[in-house]
């Protein structure tokens, strides 16, 4: 089946609405058709280096969408709005015109909130904490259920194997245990496999690198497949953790964090997750730039978290544990 052209009328010609439009022309999922009519801005003709034509000023949005015969309008003005701008929205739903904040279809597109063109004014009303209603007891009930399963038919059976496996790779503990940072900020003991040598991180926490010599041989095959966090299954019982969610980060990666990436601490509105829909389409990272990645998708998770999007994070999850390959 064909999708339906998607055709964009782009208000605000400025780093936003750029932003927007290079990432339709570079970054578009596969499939998706979309068509960019153009730029509005009130700077129209001190405006050059774009893609797309500047055709008109902000204040005749209706009548360029519908001569050019665009179907969606974004606003993408990253200054104060005017009045005139407002009214034409207005006049757009007269119109039948579908309006979109930038953030908002970037984020419908992408997957992943933009996180350089928010503030806290589109924030505040976007990012709150999950309420208790029928979505998130069936988003409960999936990650006790998975759990229970999990524990009975893969941790039980194959822990004398790791933990056997664990003693003759390297002296040591069987588990590897350390302070996280969970909901709401609050602090807990996160339980893995060790993978490592004993007293690897006895420096304070760091970024695990391609090929780190801290690791285990035992340690990589439990990494590649993900078998090193099973034990923590058992925080997700004691209310720590969820089975989806944000990966919880170590003390001192989560002080750098949000000293140096905006709206981090938006992450701790619900449970960190043993898998999460940023684990599952980006790839690990060891940099703040590949932090700043994973928390726009960690905040469009937390904005559209649904049973359909808790499931598909599950498959892809069991994909790449199964497989070896992939992200998570």
């Amino acid at each position: 089946m064909i999708s339906k052209k998607r055709k964009f009328l782009i208000v605000g010609a400025g780093w936003a609405g750029k932003t927007f439009a290079e990432s339709l022309v570079n970054d578009a999922p596969k499939g998706f058709c979309f068509e960019i009519i153009g730029f509005l801005d009130d700077k129209k003709d001190e405006i050059d280096n774009l893609n797309f034509p500047v055709l008109n000023t902000s204040n005749k949005i209706v009548e360029t969408a519908i001569e050019y015969g665009a179907s969606e309008i974004i606003i993408a003005i990253t200054h104060e709005r005017k009045d005139h701008v407002l009214e034409q929205v207005v006049a757009c739903y007269e119109n039948g015109l579908v309006v979109h904040q930038m953030p908002d279809i970037y984020s419908e597109i992408f997957k992943k909130v933009p996180i350089n063109h928010i503030d806290h004014h589109w924030v505040v009303p976007a990012l709150k904490p999950p309420k208790r209603g029928l979505n998130e007891i069936f988003i409960s009930a999936i990650d006790y259920t998975v759990c229970l399963l999990l524990i009975i038919f893969v941790y039980f059976p194959l822990f004398p194997f790791i933990a056997l496996g664990i003693k003759l790779s390297s002296p040591g503990p069987i588990y590897f245990l350390q302070k996280r940072v969970g909901m709401y900020g609050k602090r807990f003991t996160i339980i893995k496999f060790r993978t490592m040598m004993d007293k690897a991180r006895s420096n304070g926490a760091s970024w695990t690198t391609e090929n780190d010599s801290r690791i285990t041989f035992l340690g990589k095959f439990m990494r590649k497949f993900r078998i090193d966090e099973l034990p923590q299954l058992i925080n997700v019982f004691k209310g720590e953790m969820a089975l989806i969610g944000p990966r919880p980060e170590a003390l001192d990666l989560v002080s750098k964090y949000k000293r140096e990436i905006p709206f981090y601490e938006y992450r701790y509105l619900v449970k960190p997750g043993i898998t999460g829909w940023a684990q599952v389409v980006y790839k690990n990272t060891c940099s703040i730039e590949g932090a700043l990645i994973k928390l726009q998708y960690d905040l469009y998770w937390i904005k559209n978290r649904s049973i359909c999007l808790c499931m598909k994070i599950i498959l892809k999850t069991v994909r790449v544990s199964v497989t070896g390959f992939g992200s998570v």
